[in-house]
């Protein structure tokens, strides 16, 4: 799994905008677990409430993110124009 989302990023215009990545397999930690927010926040060497998570599930990406102490932005892809 890490190795086909390495390639999904790499693949991807992204890749060059980040200087970390935290997949979850590599930190056994799954989203919503805040473990896995707060584990990003660390590498990136700033305090959760510093942090904003912006994610397209309001489940495992704003109610994660919420309780490990993140601000957070929804894309609600489901509204129509």
């Amino acid at each position: 799994m890490t190795a086909r989302q390495r390639r999904r990023l790499n693949g991807s215009a992204l890749a060059g905008y980040f200087s970390h990545v935290i997949i979850s397999e590599e930190v056994a930690y799954r989203k919503p677990d805040p473990a896995i927010f707060q584990t990003a926040t660390q590498r990136v060497g700033v305090r959760p409430t510093d942090g904003l998570m912006i994610g397209d599930d309001p489940i495992t990406d704003v109610v994660g993110a919420q309780a490990a102490g993140m601000r957070t932005a929804w894309i609600n892809r489901h509204l129509a124009p």
